[in-house]
């Protein structure tokens, strides 16, 4: 009964572990592309760049968070 615990965790494990990563992936590209929208609407003037400066505080503190979260632990 145990190795069938054992088994069923191991298939359990290599699978959510590929779809945990790409997760991560998608979102450090979707914080990415949010940062490239804004510098276009900066640019364009559609934001002031007090609204610029804010919202890109916040997609950087969200990219640091993503990124730590992705840290593995030792």
């Amino acid at each position: 009964m145990k190795r069938i615990f054992a088994v069923a965790a191991l298939v359990t494990a290599f699978g959510v572990a590929p779809a945990i990563a790409s997760e991560a992936n998608t979102d450090q590209v979707s914080i990415e592309k949010q940062m490239r929208e804004l510098k276009k609407k900066a640019g364009a003037g559609e934001i002031s760049s007090k609204e610029y400066n804010k919202r890109l505080a916040e997609l950087r503190e969200a990219a640091k968070t993503q990124q730590t979260a992705e840290t593995p632990k030792k």
